[in-house]
């Protein structure tokens, strides 16, 4: 099944009206939560908090991470769990005829950079608002 299919949940959290939560939404946020804190890279019973503003960069209790899921929602295009312990199949390196996923550790460096290159872009211009 396709990974869209299997967690449109995370996309799907207001009812209509907007007055209140999707049941599948909480069902799927609950077992999100669950799979998180047992993974390894917790730190001090905080982990990376996936919503639209902290977008896994601020480390938070579980408790504010479904507070802050709840206000504002997953991060735009968080399929793979990649900052909670899950590895990306689509990111593949080709080695002669043979594909092998790539490790988290490489991931989290491609994340790193990604970040860098953010930060030296806010240094260069550090007066530009960007709306996502």
């Amino acid at each position: 099944m396709d990974i869209r299919v299997s967690r449109s949940w995370m996309y799907n959290r207001l009812m209509p009206g907007r007055k209140d939560y999707t049941r599948e939404f909480e069902v799927g946020l609950g077992e999100f939560i669950s799979y998180t804190i047992q993974q390894p890279g917790t730190s001090n019973g905080k982990i990376r908090c996936p919503c639209s503003k902290c977008k896994n960069l601020d480390h938070l209790y579980p408790d504010e991470v479904i507070v802050h899921l709840h206000k504002k929602g997953f991060k735009p295009g968080y399929w793979y769990w990649t900052c909670h312990g899950e590895t990306n199949p689509n990111l593949c390196v080709k080695s002669n005829t043979h594909h092998r996923t790539t490790t988290s550790t490489q991931e989290r460096q491609g994340e790193h950079l990604l970040l860098l290159h953010h930060l030296e872009h806010l240094r260069l211009h550090p007066f530009q608002v960007h709306l996502m």
